[in-house]
């Protein structure tokens, strides 16, 4: 992997945070904390399922 690839890899999981924490913080002015909690707990085991089925 050359220093520019490298270089945005290296973006990528703040980029995600940063989307993550707006995404919840609209979800949270919709449902209630337990309610968003759950729908993430829901999606993960979700797309861990996904990855782990069809590898």
């Amino acid at each position: 992997m050359d220093a520019t690839s490298y270089g945005a890899a290296n973006l990528l999981p703040s980029i995600g945070l940063i989307l993550g924490s707006f995404a919840s913080a609209q979800l949270l002015k919709k449902y209630n904390l337990n309610s968003v909690i759950n729908i993430g707990i829901i999606f993960a085991t979700i797309v861990s399922a996904k990855y782990w089925i069809f590898k």
